[in-house]
């Protein structure tokens, strides 16, 4: 019921052109993904892009500034990721533009050309594919939306929350709170400067929670048609001696199981050629990530060292002994849980490798069976 009021409200979104991928290509065209318009839009919106790939330097300067403060220096990390993330989505699509059109047109037509069949059975996997691409797509886009207004508030929040860092603000101990990490050759923490770098930083984080929206609904977009192809063109292998048919009929069912799957061949290639570069920084980031993770948390292997390096020869046998009780406390590792039953180190990554070639393993013997 939920499901029917949600497709019914965003009807507006659908191209009849586009039967699947009509509202992810104008989510695409409104931040600049899809360039579709004139020459004058694309000029600027590339020209946008590119000050967008000039604000993603200023994130690294930033970092460059702060790399004394090893904390301060990790959370801008994490923000300064993400934006790197965003600049590369950016352009892999604004780049590659022809090859994402001719990939667009081309699942575009097939889906066009299974939908004037008669088959049945066809016609329902298309529609099945298509309301859960849908469905997936908008709540992921709301979860966006809040994500992004909890983002956009946060300095407020943080502003209203604690009466002593609006009295370091108003000391001028503190800088005021700022939407993300970035360099300005002005100054920021005074107006008018602040107001401008909080509008710079409004718009970036717009444009960043848009392109990963888009992007990424987009790329789910496809694999849902793939999968979804797959199924209805192994349902045409199933069928291509059902009912009396002559050999010609046969010949030419598998003549056309042949053509849609190279299609699908095509489609993949073109898509993978698109979707490899972010998997690639995905990896690259996620190791790096994990890497600093276990880095930080081992480092607490070490805090009893201080109490065997300092000089406690000098003390007596009640102090050596209360020197030992502390040493043997400190000798306890960080280590932060994953819930009740496993923590964040390397044999549980590991073991999570393990489990998941299990799994794989299992529901691989699973459909074999089937």
């Amino acid at each position: 019921m939920a499901l029917k009021k949600m497709l019914a409200l965003t009807k507006g979104l659908e191209d009849p052109t586009h039967p699947l991928l009509g509202p992810t290509l104008k989510a695409l065209s409104v931040f600049g993904l899809w360039q579709t318009g004139s020459q004058k839009s694309t000029v600027i919106y590339n020209t946008f892009h590119f000050l967008t790939f000039l604000f993603v330097i200023t994130e690294y300067i930033d970092l460059y500034t702060v790399r004394k403060d090893l904390s301060k220096m990790l959370n801008n990390l994490s923000v300064t990721v993400l934006s790197t993330i965003c600049m590369i989505k950016t352009l892999s699509y604004v780049c590659r533009q022809s090859h994402l059109k001719v990939l667009v047109r081309e699942i575009s037509e097939l889906e066009l050309e299974l939908m004037k069949t008669t088959d049945k059975n066809i016609v329902k996997r298309l529609r099945q594919y298509t309301v859960y691409t849908r469905a997936v797509t908008y709540v992921y886009w709301f979860l966006v939306v809040g994500i992004n207004v909890v983002l956009l508030t946060s300095p407020l929040l943080k502003y209203a929350s604690s009466e002593i860092y609006r009295s370091e603000i108003k000391n001028g101990t503190e800088p005021p709170p700022l939407i993300l990490c970035s360099w300005f050759p002005f100054d920021s923490a005074r107006m008018p400067g602040y107001f401008w770098a909080t509008m710079v930083h409004i718009i970036m984080s717009i444009q960043g929670c848009g392109v990963v929206a888009t992007y990424d609904m987009n790329a789910v977009a496809v694999m849902s048609y793939l999968k979804g192809q797959t199924s209805i063109l192994k349902d045409k292998c199933k069928a291509i001696f059902d009912e009396t048919a002559s050999s010609r009929d046969v010949l030419n069912r598998i003549r056309d199981c042949h053509r849609h799957h190279n299609i699908l061949l095509r489609h993949y290639y073109m898509f993978n050629s698109l979707l490899s570069p972010i998997m690639f920084v995905y990896m690259l980031i996620c190791s790096f990530t994990i890497c600093c993770s276990i880095i930080q948390l081992d480092s607490t292997r070490d805090l009893d060292r201080g109490v065997y390096e300092s000089d406690w020869t000098k003390g007596d046998v009640f102090l050596r002994r209360q020197i030992l009780l502390l040493a043997g406390k400190l000798s306890q590792t960080l280590i932060l849980n994953a819930g009740p039953y496993a923590s964040l180190s390397i044999p549980t990554f590991i073991t999570i490798m393990k489990g998941t070639y299990s799994f794989y393993t299992l529901f691989s013997q699973i459909q074999d069976s089937e």
